[in-house]
């Protein structure tokens, strides 16, 4: 239930944002029209342009949110409707029950050992190697 509500914050906030943005976008495009049509009657000190600056944005934010629940709610009901137990197969259960986790550990342990013993041994130095790749350099000789 916890992360169908996150799931909810994470979608359905933003989608409410952005609807109230743009419902207040379209409340401020509208407010002339409005304000002009609510004129034609006399003695009207009614501003229906500040009403719609409010509820324009909140109707479509709570509105868009409402549709975002529903839309959720129905993608986790068919996803919970769908969803199969997960159980181990025979061949897993076998290899855990009869101690192939401990021969595979072994031969890991192994293969490690093998690869610190070859990092642990000493190359072989000679003179020959270019100046800079962390071989003996021979001083004496002067350039």
């Amino acid at each position: 239930m916890r992360a169908f509500i996150l799931k909810l914050l994470k979608t359905g906030v933003p989608v409410a944002v952005v609807s109230a943005a743009i419902g207040y976008g379209v409340a401020l495009l509208a407010g002339p029209y409005a304000d002009a049509q609510a004129g034609l009657l006399r003695g009207n000190t009614d501003v229906p342009s500040e009403r719609m600056q409010v509820r324009m944005p909140l109707a479509l934010g709570a509105t868009s949110f409402a549709v975002v629940v529903a839309f959720e709610g129905l993608t986790a009901l068919l996803r919970r409707n769908n969803a199969t137990p997960v159980t181990p197969t025979r061949k897993a259960r076998v290899a855990t029950e009869s101690g192939m986790d401990a021969e595979v550990e072994a031969m890991l342990n192994g293969i490690l050992a093998q690869t610190e013993a070859a990092q642990a041994a000493p190359t072989p130095a000679s003179g020959s190697e270019a100046p800079g790749t962390g071989g003996p350099r021979n001083l004496s000789t002067a350039h």
